[in-house]
Parts: C-alpha cells; sequence; structure tokens
C-alpha cells in the first residue's frame, strides 16, 4: 500500500531546537529509579512532578 505525496511538507523552526520542559524531571526519576530502586515509597515524589508536568498542555505557535 502506497501512500499518497505530500504537498508541502514543512519543519518548525529547524535553527531552534525545542525545549521539553518535562526532560530534567524525568532524568531525576531515571537516576532516583537506578539508585532507589523502583519504589514507589523512593521516588513517589518525583514521578508526581513528572505526572503533573506531562499533563500540563503545551501550546505551539502556528505556522507562520
Amino acid at each position: 500500500m502506497r501512500l499518497p505525496p505530500l504537498k508541502k511538507f514543512r519543519i518548525k523552526k529547524p535553527d531552534e531546537p525545542t525545549v521539553n520542559p518535562c526532560l530534567a524531571v524525568m532524568a531525576s526519576l531515571l537516576g532516583c529509579w537506578a539508585s532507589q530502586g523502583f519504589t514507589p515509597e523512593g521516588c513517589g515524589r518525583i514521578e508526581e512532578q513528572l505526572r503533573s508536568c506531562m499533563d500540563a498542555k503545551v501550546r505551539y505557535k502556528p505556522f507562520a
């Protein structure tokens, strides 16, 4: 099955990298899991921070 060709293909600001606000919280959670083990008691607070960050809506600017 072949897909139809795209009429226009745009890339959002290729010179500016997008910043993920949850990346630092995710890195700290992975570090916590590595040191404490995968237990809710040890890393529960960081897990809640990551959940709230991931649930927050991110607004992107439309193409100019």
